[in-house]
């Protein structure tokens, strides 16, 4: 919806006939939403419904621990599990980090998956002199990631375009702080300065203020990743929103049984 539905007139054409032909819509975020309602869709006709996460395996719980055993005790430690994709910003993601790199020394990345720019990616390193900052860790099971996310100061995403991104719900419910492109989606869950920070989407040189201001204030973290931890339990508690979408099916199956006298199987 955010992406396709823009590509060009094929695109916006199919997504209408799609919403057209639709009885309700989920989206994952308000941006998605309100993208829908610009196209014609009826606002009440719409449950937003973030996916949200297992916030007992992602949980600040074993923080120090994880941490004690990752190691970097004395750098700023940052994750990145987003794809190594365009659309993920991922360049962007590379030359902040450099940039700030020459200014704090005393900087790491762990870098989770991979991509179809996994050439770029390892190249920039490379050829960059990062390979002692930044390591990669391949597909790992959740149970990786989140001690990845625990061990962490800070959760870097220079997305593009996105809805509630579960990588980022991930990463605030172990809590870790997020450092986030400033698109929409992103600010429904990072306020500037509370649960974390936000640069202007596509300026590595933005991004690299960011991490050098975060890294001069590694010590007073805590309270940025508490507050993280809040949000998700709040707003993105797998347990509570499987309700919302529960419920959603069961207004939809009501329409149709009161008009067709058939409900939903």
């Amino acid at each position: 919806m955010l992406e396709d539905a823009h590509r060009n007139v094929f695109w916006k054409k199919i997504t209408q006939y799609v919403l057209r032909k639709s009885d309700w819509m989920l989206a994952d975020c308000q941006t998605v939403k309100q993208t829908a309602i610009e196209f014609g869709f009826p606002d009440k006709r719409i449950t937003v419904f973030p996916w949200g996460v297992d916030l007992s395996l992602f949980s600040p719980d074993s923080r120090s621990k994880m941490r004690e055993e990752i190691g970097f005790e004395n750098d700023l430690l940052i994750v990145h599990t987003r794809s190594w994709e365009p659309r993920y910003g991922i360049d962007i993601t590379l030359k902040g980090f450099q940039i700030a790199a020459n200014l704090v020394p005393n900087l790491q990345m762990i870098m989770l998956g991979g991509g179809s720019q996994e050439r770029e990616v390892k190249g920039f390193v490379e050829s960059h002199g990062l390979s002692n900052q930044i390591h990669f860790h391949g597909y790992q099971k959740n149970e990786k990631v989140a001690a990845y996310c625990q061990a962490a100061d800070v959760y870097l995403s220079a997305s593009h375009v996105d809805g509630s991104s579960v990588a980022l719900l991930e990463s605030m419910a172990c809590g870790c702080p997020a450092i986030v492109s400033d698109i929409p989606s992103n600010l429904e869950w990072i306020t500037d300065g509370v649960e974390g920070w936000a640069f202007r989407d596509g300026d590595a040189d933005d991004l690299a203020k960011k991490i050098v201001m975060v890294a001069g204030m590694q010590k007073k973290l805590t309270g940025f990743g508490k507050a993280a931890r809040l949000k998700t339990e709040r707003f993105a508690n797998w347990d509570n929103n499987v309700d919302k979408l529960l419920d959603t099916y069961r207004i939809v199956n009501d329409m149709q049984t009161s008009s067709s006298g058939i409900g939903i199987r």
